[in-house]
C-alpha cells in the first residue's frame, strides 16, 4: 500500500513538472520563473472531486492554471538577489581540546610518582585493647619507595 501512494506522488510530481514546462513554453519564460508550491496550490483549487473530467473539461481547466501560474505578479525573479552581508565560515566551538585527547597524552618527563606501601600486621591478640590494634600511619622513611617517571 505505501508502494502504491509513493508511485501516485512520483506520477503526481511529474504531471505537475510538465504542466510547469507546458506553461513555460506556452508563456516563452524559464521553467525556473514558475513556482512549483504555487503550482501545486492553483491545481488544487482547480480540481474537483469528481472521479473524472470530459476532455474539454480537462483543457479548459489546463488553460486556467497554465494563465494562473504564469500571471507575472506570480512568477519568480529572474536571478537571485547577491546576499547583503558576506558569508562567513563558523568557528569552531571547541577551545578546549576534548577529555578523551588530554587522557591519552603521556606524562611529563619529570613526573614523579611517590608510593606508600603498608606492611599487613597480624590481627592484635585477644588479650589486647581494641586501642591498641590501630596502626600508626607509614613514614617516609620507614614504607617508601619513589618511581621516576622515565618516559
Amino acid at each position: 500500500m505505501v508502494r502504491q501512494e509513493i508511485y501516485a506522488l512520483l506520477c503526481v510530481y511529474q504531471a505537475i513538472r510538465h504542466l510547469i514546462a507546458t506553461a513555460a513554453e506556452s508563456a516563452a519564460i524559464d521553467p525556473d520563473r514558475i513556482s512549483f508550491t504555487r503550482t501545486v496550490e492553483a491545481v488544487r483549487r482547480h480540481v474537483s472531486d469528481e472521479a473524472a473530467l470530459s476532455p474539454s473539461a480537462l483543457a479548459d481547466l489546463v488553460d486556467d492554471v497554465i494563465y494562473e501560474i504564469t500571471d507575472p505578479r506570480h512568477l519568480l525573479p529572474e536571478t537571485r538577489r547577491t546576499h547583503s552581508f558576506h558569508r562567513e565560515q563558523r568557528r569552531s566551538g571547541r577551545r578546549f581540546p576534548k577529555q578523551r585527547d588530554r587522557a591519552k597524552k603521556p606524562l611529563p618527563p619529570r613526573t614523579k610518582i611517590t608510593l606508600w606501601l603498608l606492611d599487613q600486621r597480624q590481627p592484635a591478640e585477644p588479650d589486647t585493647p581494641p586501642d591498641a590494634a590501630v596502626h600508626a600511619l607509614p613514614t617516609p622513611d620507614n614504607n617508601v619507595q619513589e618511581l621516576d617517571n622515565a618516559a
